[in-house]
């Protein structure tokens, strides 16, 4: 296998003699949050709260911070996924991109779910502001997360 290293101008990390490259350790960065990798296709992110945060509302972040997604608003194009935990302003929270969740509260009929008011699920279409699909209950107790692409209601 081939490989090719391309440097324009200077450069701290590497050095260039005789022909060939000699390639310069650099420092190591900050450790980053753990993740939540829980398998089986789930995907979750952490973020910080921007404000009290209930755990299953539809999630965006703004300024390095997470708000519920309000659907009159394009907060929807910034749409991160379904808080899986809540928190108050400042505190972590974990939020699923992707795939299942289950709630044993909810009483869902099979099909579309969409992001309401405050980020609230809802299974009623919305009227006006934006459609915002966010994925699809398969049982009364169990969601996909599939954010869909938000369209603007004339």
């Amino acid at each position: 296998m081939n490989s090719a290293f391309v440097v324009r101008g200077s450069s701290n990390c590497c050095q260039r003699t005789d022909g060939a490259f000699t390639i310069m350790v650099g420092q190591r960065g900050a450790q980053g949050r753990p993740g939540t990798d829980s398998g089986g296709g789930v995907q979750t992110i952490i973020c910080t709260a921007g404000e009290t945060i209930s755990a299953l509302r539809v999630i965006y972040e703004s300024q390095q911070l997470a708000r519920p997604v309000n659907p009159a608003t394009e907060s929807v194009y910034q749409a991160l996924g379904l808080a899986i935990t809540s928190g108050s302003i400042g505190t972590d929270i974990n939020i699923q991109t992707q795939g299942f969740v289950d709630d044993s509260s909810w009483s869902w009929t099979e099909g579309h779910v969409w992001c309401g008011a405050n980020g609230v699920l809802t299974q009623t279409p919305p009227t006006t502001g934006w459609d915002f699909i966010i994925g699809f209950a398969t049982s009364a107790t169990r969601l996909y997360i599939d954010l869909n692409e938000p369209v603007l209601l004339a």
